[in-house]
């Protein structure tokens, strides 16, 4: 119940209350999937045909980056994948931000590592107390979820709904291009979001969704869209971003009030998260798959290491103002050029 209010907050006008609402399982659990077929956006989902497969690393797309080979995460002891990520978060110069993308192997991403039994019991624990903030599916969502779990025992895991949200440890999103050729996300399951609450994005464009985050969509917009409706199949391409908080915990959906980072806070008491993530072509639909792998260090592993703690220090340094609000890390970001110095 509820959910036409909802939308009513989420998109500024009024739905027949739950008229237009479906129950659905998504994941493992029952929850509400709004149709919202007047959303802004639209809900004009492209077939597959209209995704341009054909591409190649000397192509236009291609030519934007560079591919260096990528290790094996799943076989890496974890101080060993930490620091290996360095090379990828953190670029000599003033910080901006980068598509960084690197060619890679889905299978590889999403089986099983070392550590995911504990994200595993946490995402159960999540998933059963709060569905509804974690686990979202439109019902355009649906083909993309079963091609998803398709390809998961193409790839040897054998994760699939009913199950899929707790049983696979990386978070997931899917999305899809509109009539625009603009990818909207239709759903999937975020356990251990950093700071933003995933059910409130589902049904948005991508280019609403970054509209919060200061230069992103002036910087890369057009260019993460063009790469995005036109990956090439069969490979993962990853990246990886991070942040800074003053908690641990791995879930930091807005809605729990987790310490935020202060002027005078201590280095005992703030935590360096790394996003592994991974963007994979969906060639039976044309949809998008987004996957997202957490992993939370203590700053002070950060600093020990000299090339981290050079590369994160710079980043602070050249940080623009407006991006270090966005990251929430301008109350205390004079502290953390001091502890890192």
């Amino acid at each position: 119940a509820g959910a036409g209010k909802q939308l009513e907050r989420q998109h500024g006008k009024k739905h027949n209350d739950d008229k237009n609402t479906v129950p659905k399982i998504v994941g493992f659990r029952f929850i509400h999937a709004n149709r919202q077929m007047d959303a802004p956006g639209g809900r004009q989902i492209q077939p597959a045909s209209w995704r341009a497969v054909e591409i190649t690393r000397e192509s236009l797309i291609g030519n934007l980056f560079t591919w260096p080979s990528r290790p094996d995460f799943g076989t890496m002891s974890p101080r060993q994948r930490r620091f290996q990520l360095m090379d990828t978060l953190f670029y000599p110069g003033k910080f901006e931000f980068r598509m960084g993308l690197e060619r890679g192997e889905p299978a590889r991403f999403f089986r099983s590592h070392t550590g995911d039994d504990e994200l595993l019991a946490q995402r159960q624990k999540i998933l059963t107390d709060h569905p509804e903030r974690h686990s979202v599916l439109l019902p355009e969502g649906e083909p993309l979820l079963a091609e998803f779990a398709r390809l998961l025992a193409d790839w040897g895991t054998a994760a699939k709904p009913p199950t899929l949200g707790q049983d696979l440890a990386p978070d997931f999103l899917l999305l899809a291009p509109n009539a625009a050729g603009m990818p909207v996300l239709l759903g999937g399951c975020v356990c251990f979001p950093s700071s933003w609450a995933f059910e409130e994005k589902v049904g948005r464009p991508l280019d609403w969704i970054h509209a919060v985050v200061p230069t992103l969509n002036k910087k890369l917009g057009e260019k993460a869209r063009g790469f995005l409706t036109k990956m090439p199949v069969g490979q993962a391409w990853l990246r990886a971003n991070w942040g800074l908080t003053a908690s641990p915990a791995l879930n930091q959906h807005p809605v729990l009030g987790l310490p935020v980072l202060t002027p005078n806070i201590g280095l005992g008491d703030v935590w360096f998260r790394i996003e592994r993530q991974a963007l994979v072509a969906l060639p039976e639909t044309g949809g998008i798959l987004f996957g997202i792998r957490l992993e939370v260090i203590p700053l002070a592993e950060v600093r020990a290491d000299e090339r981290a703690r050079l590369g994160l220090l710079e980043a602070l340094q050249t940080m623009p103002d407006a991006i270090a609000d966005y990251k929430n890390l301008t109350p205390a970001r004079a502290r953390l050029i001091e502890l890192l110095g």
